[in-house]
């Protein structure tokens, strides 16, 4: 594990927790992303050196992360795909991204040693730390869960599962993503829950519906990737991603042995695409929730309510997107506008 920087008495940063983060947030400079970026890095290693309990210090974090990223993505658009020797000002801007990537980091590495200590309030947040912080080793996430003594009767499943929805775009990729958790006998959709609104909209339209890429993705037992969710029913599914703009999906199956849970559901936007390749990076992380968080069936101790679902309409051993009967896209107001004046 990397050594941490010390703690110490003198550290000030701008903001103690995420109330004052929230704050400094409103008058940082995004328009500048060069000064946004300075000032997020010579805050965040002040905070990394200031003493705090765990629990504040990764709600500050979270609260960070969004503009970090933002920034992040801006700046990274200054070196990459450049011819190397990289010039002064690329090699510098490269050092500062890098230099903001490692102090987020550093950030998380402490809240990761201290679930690992068993930390008051750190218990059921080892899932979200090790994904926010980018560890997609399976053994080493479970070791987390391992050593705080983590089991199923102490997880608000909803609300790690939550958790985990908001970190896996960072993680692995895409804009967004979606858990739709599953009841047998009848693998029923019964529980769904997303990284925002928008996300939910398209599960929660799944789930009703009892067909789309995850309840197809939950009955066949494999990962599907679908290039454009507005092409394709069921209608409400079709019409909730064009809305939204969460337009690709890759869905990947929650299932461990003859048991499926579920499924996890990345969505991409136009400027956050997911790839059919991004199944792999996903797939540790879903082994360590199975394993550890829906620990051998401990859903069937969570209440939930089954749904009616309807009949899987494709083979369960040939899912394909094609399958899944495909709807006109739906009109642009341009294209709406030039069809009355015909």
């Amino acid at each position: 594990m990397s050594t941490l920087p010390e703690l110490s008495a003198k550290a000030e940063p701008e903001f103690t927790d995420p109330a004052r983060c929230k704050a400094w947030l409103e008058h940082l400079p995004l328009a500048n992303v060069t000064t946004a970026q300075n000032q997020l890095l010579g805050q965040i290693e002040e905070f990394n050196r200031f003493s705090t309990d765990a629990a504040n210090r990764l709600a500050v974090m979270e609260t960070l992360r969004e503009a970090v990223n933002f920034v992040q993505i801006e700046q990274a658009k200054r070196f990459t795909n450049r011819a190397l020797p990289m010039a002064q000002a690329e090699s510098k801007v490269f050092d500062d991204t890098i230099a903001l990537w490692e102090q987020m980091r550093l950030g998380y590495l402490r809240c990761v040693e201290s679930a690992a200590k068993g930390e008051a309030g750190m218990r059921t947040q080892a899932a979200l730390i090790n994904i926010a912080e980018g560890r997609g080793d399976a053994v080493d996430a479970a070791k987390v869960f391992r050593d705080s003594g983590m089991t199923a009767a102490d997880l608000d499943l909803p609300a790690v599962l939550q958790q985990l929805c908001s970190a896996l775009p960072i993680s692995a990729g895409g804009a967004a993503a979606v858990i739709m958790l599953a009841e047998p006998p009848d693998v029923a959709p019964a529980l769904v829950v997303a990284t925002d609104a928008k996300a939910r909209w398209i599960g929660e339209a799944q789930r009703r519906a009892g067909s789309g890429p995850l309840p197809g993705v939950i009955r066949s037992g494999r990962p599907l990737f679908t290039p454009d969710l507005t092409r394709i029913g069921p209608p409400e599914v079709a019409a909730a991603a064009a809305e939204s703009g969460l337009t690709s999906s890759l869905v990947v199956p929650l299932a461990a042995a003859d048991e499926r849970y579920g499924g996890l559901q990345l969505l991409g936007s136009a400027r956050r695409p997911v790839e059919a390749a991004q199944a792999d990076v996903v797939r540790p992380l879903l082994e360590v929730l199975v394993a550890r968080l829906v620990d051998v069936r401990a859903l069937r101790g969570h209440t939930i309510t089954p749904i009616p679902v309807r009949a899987a309409r494709v083979d369960p051993g040939d899912v394909a997107t094609t399958a899944i009967p495909v709807v006109p896209r739906p009109r642009r107001p341009e294209e709406r506008a030039a069809r009355h004046r015909r």
